[in-house]
């Protein structure tokens, strides 16, 4: 069963997979709003402690790149409102086949939690 300290993060990633599976466009836009929507609040202590290791990689690979393009913060220092956030910076810059593997890893871990409910 499902422990009550873990079931924030399965109402998050419950959410967030409804964006992935139900959201417009690529898996990349989909990405954002799934992860700037309910996942980017959840810290690896909300996990079960198999399952911390996969929201690290994934928030490592996608907040990976501050910039959209090398040299862009230098070009855009005079107006910082134009600065992208460093997932919207990663999600331009990264494969297809990344993408859909951070996708892959969000869909693990809320496999993962939702077994945990319904045992």
């Amino acid at each position: 069963m499902l422990e009550g300290k873990y079931w924030y993060a399965y109402e998050k990633f419950s959410s967030a997979i409804h964006t992935l599976a139900t959201g417009a466009g690529d898996v990349r836009s989909r990405l954002n709003d799934a992860y700037l929507g309910p996942l980017w609040v959840i810290r690896p202590e909300h996990l079960p402690e198999d399952l911390q290791e996969d929201l690290i990689w994934i928030k490592n690979k996608i907040t990976k790149y501050k910039e959209i393009w090398p040299g862009q913060l230098e070009e855009l220092k005079r107006f910082p409102h134009l600065c992208p956030n460093p997932v919207e910076a990663t999600l331009r810059r990264i494969r297809r086949s990344t993408g859909a593997e951070i996708a892959r890893r969000i869909f693990k871990i809320y496999d993962s939690l939702i077994s945990r409910v319904i045992d």
